[in-house]
């Protein structure tokens, strides 16, 4: 799993619209409760390109992250 974590966070890493790598991520993290991990993940996302013409999508990843923050990491500054 090592080998697929760092290959996704790399691909990830280098470009933002990477959905599977995006996702695959984020399910892991989930997963594992890395909690911070998972934030940055979120805010890494929201500077994909793809999401400006998407404000349904950006909207739902700011929940997302907005949710995290709040239940698990206890921020409720964003």
């Amino acid at each position: 799993m090592n080998d697929q974590l760092a290959s996704h966070r790399a691909r990830f890493e280098a470009d933002p619209d990477a959905t599977a790598s995006f996702e695959w991520l984020e399910e892991s993290y989930f997963l594992a409760e890395e909690w911070e991990r998972l934030a940055e993940c979120y805010r890494h996302r929201q500077s994909a390109p793809s999401l400006e013409s998407q404000p349904g999508a950006r909207a739902q990843l700011n929940f997302r992250l907005g949710q995290l923050l709040a239940d698990r990491l206890e921020d409720d500054t964003g």
